[in-house]
């Protein structure tokens, strides 16, 4: 499961890499995002070594945030998830 939800992304990453590419705004908007406490990773792995990451609906206050933002954040927080353990 956990792979076919990778090869998914991966796909995804491929078809719609405008949505992967970050410029200034978008960055400052993905870290409101993050300081709203919308999504996190837990620090420690689990008994497996999953890392898990909690996503906060409601957080997501519509008056400054899309859920266009939201999507494009969680995208490319798990990328650097798994950047992260590729390094």
């Amino acid at each position: 499961m956990a792979f076919k939800s990778f090869e998914n992304y991966n796909l995804a990453q491929k078809r719609y890499a405008k949505w992967f590419e970050i410029v200034e705004s978008d960055f400052l908007q993905m870290m409101n995002l993050y300081k709203a406490g919308y999504i996190f990773p837990l620090r420690e792995r689990d008994d497996e070594g999953r890392k898990f990451i909690f996503i906060q609906l409601k957080r997501l206050d519509p008056e400054f945030f899309t859920s266009a933002d939201a999507i494009r954040w969680e995208l490319n927080f798990y990328y650097l998830v798994k950047m992260q353990n590729t390094i």
